[in-house]
């Protein structure tokens, strides 16, 4: 019963902190903190890694792009 309470007043205080507090720090180690009431939340984007899809450069394309960076 205490653990039921426990973790519905941190649900709450977690929400409040969302919709109320507007300082939060740069996101680390896929977490930030609200600098007000210092409760950690992680980065909404912190999902598996594994499925972020890389868009790989033909050789043509990348010695291109090298040329304009060198003309630059």
């Amino acid at each position: 019963m205490i653990h039921q309470a426990a973790e519905l007043t941190d649900k709450i205080g977690k929400l409040w902190c969302r919709l109320m507090h507007d300082s939060v720090s740069w996101p680390v180690h896929r977490q930030y903190h609200c600098r007000m009431c210092m409760r950690q939340h992680e980065v909404p984007w912190a999902g598996d890694a594994t499925n972020i899809s890389v868009i790989k450069i033909s050789a043509a394309a990348s010695e291109r792009f090298n040329r304009l960076q060198r003309a630059a």
